[in-house]
């Protein structure tokens, strides 16, 4: 396999990992817990899979599993167009791949393939303000961990799904709690259902964008390596 498409393979399964977990356990709602109990389920779901998955992958392709995090990386000149439009198409098709694995084994239910969408009484910009907030605090924590310090897989393990439950924590009442465009889009095309869609793409690169700003602000002058983890 050659030495651009082992990324992209690797992209391609780490993110069907992280999209089984987070939409998988989003899918699994039992009836006799609360809200506040459920989402604390699913949030776990999507924090195993992405620790799980950097374990595996991290110094292979970085674990970015998320368009956003790939954005973030190609703005501040860590990976190439080429590898950037890579990484996304093989992130969207794992994404797919995860919901339809999914469909085929759990009944469908009131959660429609793990879908995240927009609570009733919330407006789609409040959720953008939401996701992008949330995008922020996990791509931030990226930059800093796998960018700038470099530190091993295990540590990165462990800070960056820390990261993705903060984030989680504060966006995933109002929105369902994406911060990842892939993660989203996958329920969406299985489901058919693309209300306020947009929002899962707006405020993810948003808060990613953001995030590349403040870490290049923050970072200016300092000696980092000039490529990611892979």
């Amino acid at each position: 396999m050659t030495e651009q498409i082992r990324p992209w393979m690797a992209e391609l399964v780490g993110t069907f990992v992280l999209v089984l977990g987070a939409a998988g356990s989003a899918m699994v709602v039992v009836d006799e817990l609360s809200t506040s109990a459920n989402m604390l389920i699913a949030v776990l779901g999507s924090v195993f899979a992405l620790s799980a998955g950097i374990y595996m992958f991290y110094d292979v392709s970085g674990a970015q599993f998320n368009p956003a995090v790939t954005v973030a990386l190609f703005v501040l000149g860590k990976i190439s167009l080429v590898a950037g439009i890579g990484n996304i198409v093989a992130q969207i098709i794992g994404a797919i791949l995860a919901t339809a694995v999914l469909a085929s084994a759990i009944p469908l239910g009131p959660s429609n393939y793990g879908l995240t969408t927009v609570a009733f009484g919330t407006e789609p910009w409040q959720a953008v303000i939401l996701e992008a907030t949330g995008t922020f605090i996990l791509v931030s924590t990226i930059l800093f961990v796998a960018v700038h310090y470099r530190v091993p897989a295990a540590a990165a393990a462990l800070a960056i799904p820390t990261a993705l439950a903060a984030g989680l924590i504060v966006s995933g009442a109002l929105t369902g709690g994406s911060l990842n465009p892939a993660r989203t889009l996958g329920p969406a095309l299985l489901s058919g259902e693309f209300a306020n869609h947009w929002v899962y793409w707006a405020g993810p690169l948003a808060g990613a964008l953001i995030a590349s700003l403040v870490f290049a602000a923050l970072t200016a002058g300092q000696p980092t390596d000039a490529e990611p983890p892979g």
